[in-house]
């Protein structure tokens, strides 16, 4: 539905949530040495990439200006995530930013999932006003 729509309509924006990398890490263990975790992540990177093609797929493809961002909310560690304030392989969340506003290479700081709408806003342009209390900054951005 989401690969149909990106190829179909004229969406400014849109957001796709893909659960299964959680819920595999619940139910068996978010550690890359769990099997169904890393069948998961699998699945979803292919997914991923349905998504893009449908956006590569668009006619005026070319004439536009997409980024694409790829994150997680939160890591894990056994089969959960509780205090994950305070514990870095809970807090940390990977967060990967493609386009031709991108820069290229490693991001070097630390991300955080509060990181992601504010690349986002920032990408399409909208003033980030202090009123707001956004905790984020903008990552991977030219």
């Amino acid at each position: 539905v989401a690969s149909k729509f990106l190829s179909d309509d004229d969406p400014h924006a849109t957001m796709v949530y893909f659960g299964a990398v959680d819920e595999t890490g619940h139910q068996h263990g978010f550690h890359p040495s769990v099997e169904q975790y890393v069948h998961a992540i699998g699945q979803v990177d292919h997914h991923v990439g349905q998504l893009i093609t449908a956006v590569h797929s668009r006619d005026r493809y070319q004439q536009e200006n997409w980024l694409i961002l790829v994150s997680t909310d939160h890591g894990g560690r056994g089969t959960g995530h509780s205090g994950g304030h305070k514990v870095a392989e809970i807090l940390t969340t990977f967060l990967i930013v493609s386009g031709e506003a991108a820069k290229r290479g490693k991001v070097e700081t630390e991300t955080y999932v509060v990181d992601l709408p504010v690349t986002a806003l920032s990408h399409l342009g909208v003033q980030l006003r202090p009123e707001w209390k956004l905790d984020g900054k903008p990552v991977g951005l030219k």
